[in-house]
């Protein structure tokens, strides 16, 4: 795997890791008044899906151009 490939899927990672931690630091933490069971277990993952959904493009756009400007350095 070439160093392009591994930057796209850490920066992928990264993204759905980022909203994972946002959806529980929201729901857990600043929104206890609905019942912290459904916002954990249910709403939370839902939210971090969307929003691990929405990064990726963005995610694959940074990794794309860091990619192509890697390869521009090395020649």
């Amino acid at each position: 795997m070439d160093k392009s490939s591994r930057f796209l899927i850490g920066a992928y990672k990264l993204a759905i890791g980022m909203a994972a931690l946002t959806a529980t630091v929201y729901f857990f933490f600043l929104d206890p008044s609905v019942g912290q069971f459904f916002w954990c277990f249910v709403a939370a993952p839902t939210f971090a899906l969307v929003f691990s959904i929405a990064f990726a493009p963005l995610a694959l756009l940074l990794g794309a151009v860091v990619g192509i400007a890697s390869g521009i350095l090395e020649n």
